[in-house]
């Protein structure tokens, strides 16, 4: 997926460098190039499913290059944030509030 400018004057992006830029030099705003519908299959399966595969299953298009796929924790679990690393190893992870998580350069991150 890539993002373009709300004021059409930068080039288009990948999620990951929309991330990485904050705003596109023309100063506008990154927007997704298209809204995906959502399968039918969601929305069989959406009175089954946590808030948090709901959430992931709806940004999962929008965010595809930043790397493979990350696991979802148990719908059990108290409390969980999304990590979005900026490093070496561009990527996303879900974490339990009060752990700690390592990027590739071995810098903690502490929630």
């Amino acid at each position: 997926m890539k993002y373009f400018s709300t004021n059409r004057q930068s080039a288009h992006v990948s999620f990951r460098q929309a991330v990485l830029n904050g705003q596109p030099p023309d100063k506008g705003l990154y927007f997704p190039e298209k809204i995906l519908m959502l399968p039918a299959d969601f929305w069989k399966n959406f009175p089954d499913q946590s808030k948090e595969r709901i959430a992931f299953e709806i940004i999962k298009p929008y965010v595809s290059d930043v790397g493979p796929e990350p696991e979802i924790p148990p719908p059990s679990a108290p409390v969980f944030k999304l990590a979005i690393f900026n490093s070496s190893n561009f990527g996303i992870s879900f974490f339990r509030t009060g752990s700690t998580i390592k990027s590739s350069s071995e810098r903690a991150i502490n929630s």
